[in-house]
């Protein structure tokens, strides 16, 4: 047909006259037509070829459809040396079709509504897409027909105008105008597939007709995009993964809906969907989802997933739910019912640092848990419940009061190592005998309860601590037939709910617990801090070795609290134990000198200082002897002392970081100021911290000015008074060198 013409008011459309013609000839032997776009840069070359020869030729182009009046084979090689029958185009990007029947007097005839000879107004898109539904072809049979106009066709031959209307493509947004299939490119305004770098738009604003499905058919190509975004005020338009197909998304999926007509989300049904970052926003309810909810699923984000108002996660299924693999941040700003979890994994495997947060106090709950992490940790910023496993391959459960993790009454752990336990205190509820995976730094020390009694609901919470339960918990008194107790760690372990009773087995582990000797381990024990001392609460199972083993309660235990390793012998050592640290004037500087009896893992001291016996400052370090069962000395000197009193305390830190404090000692030093007498306890004894010479008088009065006791200064800088004998009250110590006196007051 000729004076065919476009009109167009972006100017975008041209019709290129294809050897020295302004019209083609679709009456007879069959022929094809070419949409296509220039490219800019390099820009898009035509070349008429020569008259008559059929052989134009198209450089830097993209072939947007390629229509052919051969009704089959549908291909370039089977017509590429035919004549009048030149195949579709290789390289098409979309739009390529023959309709079916004849190939001669092949008619476009108008779509309904429209009548000729007026057509409604569409854009250049949408005129592909009626020119490229085959519905729209027929054949006239012969030319006289194929040239008599109707109520649907006119006679191309006395010219016709297609209105195009103005309207852009934008590459990656959905229209779904024919059907539900992803990998139909008529489905999208650029006429094109998305790849890597198309950012995905599905939005009711832009009219789609149909939801989008991923794996229309079975074993569709892999789907790729930039971003996915779902935006929904109006129709709810979704997108579904199946049939084992893959999508691709390298940056987030997000999923908005404004207005409440229906939920808009994602759902896969059966196959892969990897992307970044997911975000999840609704105006009501639970109204912008992403579905997983069939095991066997890939579904990994390697970022953040986070959950906002009228947000949902679901991934609850039917006995099984769906497992999804997040490398960041796990976010809940709802509230617990935006998160379907019952039989669903989350599965943490990202190297570095991740959380669990929520916004509010309520508590989180989670199908299973999985730690798959290579290094850090995953830290709990909220309380939050797992109801089926927790399971630990890899990385800490960071935890804390009250952001701790509580596992049901049928839940479980699984894996836990050096490398992978709750770093913190976690609670179990329930009857069962149960293993508390706890530890601190880089040490799991599990606690086991057993033959529990109670029902349940009722629960326990456990915590491990790497400290001297001396200082944390109780003074060193230990009721016999106990020898000692751990001067290294201890458990606290107490009722969370209920009135449960258990026997409580604790595990001793080489370097960790201070050593255990070998031939001694059926004297160790466990122990129980009862307000007053340590209890030994008896040995009823001893299993393993020195190096590696577990004590068991020798009853079951009805009160709770804190509990550690204990011995009946001394041969176990348990403690690194610091005998005594002790410092005294030594002329101008002052010496320290301290001494251990035992030494496990033991890495340093650090000599600390302080003038107010409150802030202090490391002073000196001394290498410690790492493992020793016989006593050692050390000595040194503080060779710049400051002036009137100062007071000292030894640190000592193991290889792993933990360290212990001794006891405060006071000095001051003689003709160091003029600081008046001070007279301090220790628990057993009173001494007198002064700056008198040794053979210094010592006199100590009642509130009448009698003297009750008498003596001499025996050290420098610091002497025990003597008040044997006396009675609790106020008293008057004097101190004198024969021609300097000083006094001051104390109350035994």
């Amino acid at each position: 047909a000729g004076g065919v013409s476009f009109v167009s008011p972006d100017v975008n459309w041209t019709v290129t006259n294809l050897n020295s013609f302004s019209s083609f000839n679709l009456n007879s032997g069959g022929d094809q037509v070419i949409f296509l776009q220039p490219l800019t840069a390099p820009a898009g070359v035509y070349s008429q070829g020569t008259v008559n020869t059929n052989n134009a030729t198209f450089t830097n182009c993209t072939f947007l459809y390629g229509f052919s009046t051969v009704a089959a084979p549908n291909d370039w090689v089977s017509f590429a040396a035919s004549t009048q029958r030149s195949g579709l185009p290789p390289g098409s990007l979309c739009f390529s079709m023959s309709p079916a029947g004849s190939t001669d007097f092949v008619k476009y005839v108008a779509p309904l509504p429209d009548a000729f000879p007026v057509y409604t107004l569409r854009t250049q898109r949408q005129w592909i897409i009626e020119i490229d539904d085959n519905t729209r072809w027929v054949s006239e049979g012969n030319c006289a027909t194929y040239n008599t106009p109707s109520a649907t066709s006119p006679n191309y031959a006395g010219g016709f105008t297609f209105p195009v209307t103005a309207g852009g493509f934008v590459n990656g947004r959905w229209t779904g105008a024919k059907n539900t299939d992803w990998f139909d490119c008529r489905n999208w305004d650029d006429a094109e597939i998305p790849i890597s770098t198309s950012p995905v738009l599905i939005d009711p604003v832009y009219a789609p007709i149909n939801s989008c499905v991923v794996g229309v058919n079975v074993a569709p190509p892999t789907a790729y995009c930039q971003t996915l975004t779902l935006n929904s005020a109006g129709a709810a338009r979704n997108l579904t993964v199946q049939n084992g197909a893959v999508l691709q998304v390298g940056g987030a999926v997000n999923v908005t809906r404004t207005s409440f007509s229906g939920p808009v989300g994602v759902t896969m049904l059966n196959g892969t969907l990897t992307a970044t970052n997911l975000n999840l926003t609704g105006n009501a309810g639970q109204q912008a989802y992403f579905r997983n909810e069939v095991i066997g699923n890939t579904v990994a984000f390697n970022g953040n997933i986070q959950i906002n108002a009228g947000g949902e996660l679901d991934l609850q299924g039917a006995g099984v739910g769906g497992t999804v693999s997040l490398t960041g941040n796990y976010t809940n700003n709802a509230d617990a019912v935006s998160f379907d979890e019952l039989y669903s994994t989350l599965n943490f495997n990202g190297a570095g640092s991740q959380s669990i947060n929520t916004l509010g106090s309520f508590t989180e709950n989670f199908g299973s848990v999985a730690l798959n992490k290579a290094s850090n940790d995953l830290t709990l910023n909220t309380a939050i419940t797992v109801q089926t496993t927790l399971t630990m391959n890899g990385g800490r459960l960071m935890t804390s009061t009250p952001n701790m993790v509580t596992l049901s009454n049928v839940s479980n752990v699984n894996g836990a190592s050096l490398a992978s336990f709750v770093h913190g205190p976690m609670t179990k509820i329930g009857n069962i005998n149960f293993a508390f995976r706890i530890g601190k730094g880089t040490v799991m020390r599990p606690v086991t309860l057993s033959l529990l009694t109670g029902g349940a609901t009722d629960a326990f919470v456990a915590e491990y601590f790497p400290a001297d339960p001396h200082t944390s918990i109780g003074v060193p008194i230990e009721s016999p037939p106990l020898d000692h107790i751990s001067y290294c760690e201890y458990w606290i372990v107490n009722r969370a709910a209920g009135t449960p009773n258990a026997w409580v087995r604790l595990n001793w582990l080489d370097p960790q617990s201070c050593g255990v000797t070998s031939g001694f381990e059926a004297q160790m024990r466990v122990a129980k801090w009862d307000t007053t001392m340590w209890r030994d609460k008896g040995n009823s199972l001893i299993t393993g070795n020195y190096l590696n083993g577990t004590v068991t309660t020798s009853v079951q235990q009805t009160a709770f609290g804190a509990f550690t390793l204990a011995s009946l012998v001394s041969q176990n050592p348990l403690p690194i134990e610091l005998m005594y640290f002790v410092a005294r004037p030594d002329g101008k500087e002052v010496k320290l000198d301290w001494a251990t009896a035992t030494e496990i893992n033991n890495d340093y001291f650090t000599v600390e200082r302080s003038d107010d016996g409150v802030t202090f400052t490391d002073l000196m370090r001394v290498d410690g002897s790492g493992n020793s069962t016989s006593t050692i000395n050390y000595t040194d000197q503080d060779r710049w002392p400051l002036s009137g009193v100062s007071y000292y305390r030894l640190r000592q830190t193991d290889y792993d970081g933990t360290s212990t404090h001794s006891d405060i000692v006071t000095v001051q030093m003689s003709g160091k100021g003029d600081q008046a007498i001070t007279v301090m306890h220790d628990g057993s004894s009173v001494f007198a911290v002064h700056d008198f010479a040794v053979g210094s008088s010592i006199e100590v009065m009642d509130m009448t000015g009698r003297v009750v006791q008498q003596g001499k200064v025996t050290s420098e800088g610091r002497t025990l008074v003597p008040v044997n004998a006396l009675i609790p009250g106020a008293y008057l110590l004097r101190m004198s060198d024969g021609t300097r006196s000083e006094s001051t007051r104390f109350v035994l």
